[in-house]
């Protein structure tokens, strides 16, 4: 289906599958979703890999805009077309619109894992590392007991104390993870950051030991972070 497209990084064929099930029933709001969300996969996958959002694929992002415009003013309710707004608004640079909406979203659905990050998202764009931190934090206390923290989370809590330069905080946050998930790009990153972060600790002399070291020294591992959080 669509959304098994986009959850396997193909937006293309989710656009075309979606657009299929629209000649058969022109109202659906779920496939006029997908198709938005599809194009902003889309443009976000454009600045892979460049800095910042002025890079993203801007015919992508402006068919994304017009879609959920559609949508919500067909349902100005809907909290997925809202929240896909959010991310429209903040991949287009309007952070107090997208700031609006994601906290909006997240009163009426404090679980929506998908508004939380795209927050926190926001604050560390804005370099507010200490709200982003408690943001984080939230969210990784409400994982249930017998539930892996979501690796988004982590990543996104290392980064705020890296922006609050307390280094030794944000290794020993994610050191239990990186080894086991090479492919989240928070945590890949900091496979890459960490480079920097150790000379840091050694410069400040301080000694985690050597237990845990190999796996984030790793210098062949590469990651980025433009697709999941633009700076």
């Amino acid at each position: 289906c669509a959304e098994a497209y986009l959850k396997t990084n193909k937006p293309e064929q989710a656009i075309q599958y979606s657009k299929k099930a629209l000649q058969k029933q022109s109202d659906l709001d779920e496939a006029y979703l997908t198709i938005g969300q599809a194009h902003l996969q889309l443009a976000v996958e454009a600045a892979s890999g460049k800095e910042g959002r002025v890079q993203l694929d801007a015919a992508h992002l402006a068919e994304a805009a017009k879609i959920v415009k559609d949508l919500l003013a067909r349902n100005p309710q809907s909290l997925e077309g809202q929240l896909l707004q959010a991310q429209v608004d903040f991949y287009g640079n309007r952070l107090p619109e997208a700031e609006r909406l994601y906290r909006a979203v997240l009163d009426k659905t404090p679980d929506n894992a998908i508004a939380c990050i795209g927050l926190i998202e926001l604050l560390l764009s804005r370099k507010q590392f200490v709200e982003a931190e408690m943001s984080a934090r939230k969210a990784l206390e409400a994982t249930p007991r017998d539930s892996a923290p979501n690796p988004v989370f982590v990543g996104q809590l290392a980064l705020s104390l890296l922006g609050q330069d307390r280094f030794e905080d944000a290794y020993l946050t994610v050191a239990p993870y990186v080894a086991g998930d090479n492919k989240n790009p928070y945590l890949s990153l900091f496979q890459v950051a960490s480079q920097v972060l150790f000379a840091q600790l050694r410069r400040l002399g301080e000694n985690l030991g050597e237990a845990t070291t190999p796996a984030l020294l790793d210098e062949t591992t590469t990651g980025t972070i433009a697709a999941a959080a633009p700076s």
